[in-house]
């Protein structure tokens, strides 16, 4: 003889969420949203940035002359295939495994970050330190040129912070956005060592004038150029506050308690 058992509907119910969260378990979470920063120096800086987004919408905030005029907010349609490319891209090197090995999530002391959400996530990587320039040099090589490849409309209000806003009015065709062509694909990488003890190390990276300062306490430093995308290094020949023949630019203790330094690169050989 053979005994059955009556599920009562509510048994039947929880079988059936069971089985939907085990099928859903197995499935990543999409990804919704892709940022990319880039800051000109360190510490309180402006910030250029872009964001891709699932709907396909794009947003540009420029405060810096990616995009003319200076300090624009730029809106744009993209195309499906550009962010699921991207997306995917973003998933077979493993980014959201990045943190812990390439960054510590410091905004701050970095001038190039990606953020991107997944489901109700955002894993931030805020690249930095020289041991992973390799694996920086791939993301930047990969996302930079993105901002390139859209046809970007300057919007008439800025955002405050380049966050994704609602696109309401037609842009004529006179206001579309011109990227500069030094948008941020070639930067010099300059740093200031203590010639007394060198794990004192100051750094920053030039505008698109090739200018930049520095903000120094005082001590005896030596001060060089970098140029990742050349990969050459030369030293800095002259400052506005005293010449040498010297191959580097020295920094005496007894010139300022607080020293503000403008230098200008010699020129790549």
């Amino acid at each position: 003889m053979k005994i059955r058992f009556a599920l009562s509907p509510i048994a039947i119910l929880i079988c059936a969420l069971i089985s939907t969260n085990q099928v859903q378990a197995g499935i990543p979470e999409k990804i919704t949203q892709i940022s990319v920063q880039r800051t000109w120096c360190y510490g309180a800086c402006p910030i250029d940035s872009f964001t891709l987004n699932a709907d396909n919408s794009a947003t540009y905030n420029s405060v810096r002359g990616g995009l003319k005029p200076t300090g624009s907010y730029a809106a744009a349609k993209i195309e499906a295939q550009l962010f699921q490319n991207t997306a995917y891209w973003l998933e077979t090197q493993n980014f959201f495994a990045l943190r812990a090995q390439v960054g510590n999530g410091n905004i701050d002391a970095s001038d190039f970050v990606v953020s991107v959400h997944r489901g109700f996530r955002v894993f931030t990587v805020a690249f930095r330190g020289e041991e992973y320039d390799n694996i920086r040099q791939k993301f930047e090589n990969k996302l930079l040129p993105l901002a390139k490849q859209i046809d970007w409309k300057i919007e008439p209000t800025a955002s405050p912070s380049g966050i994704k806003g609602n696109v309401t009015r037609a842009t004529l065709p006179s206001e579309r956005a011109k990227l500069v062509e030094t948008m941020p694909m070639r930067f010099v990488e300059v740093r200031a060592t203590s010639s007394e003890n060198p794990r004192i190390e100051y750094s920053t990276v030039t505008d698109q004038e090739g200018r930049f300062q520095f903000f120094l306490p005082p001590g005896n430093y030596n001060v060089s150029a970098n140029d990742h995308n050349e990969a050459v290094s030369y030293p800095l020949l002259s400052t506005p506050l005293w010449r040498q023949n010297t191959p580097s630019t020295t920094v005496r203790k007894d010139q300022f308690t607080q020293m503000l330094i403008k230098l200008t690169p010699a020129p790549i050989r």
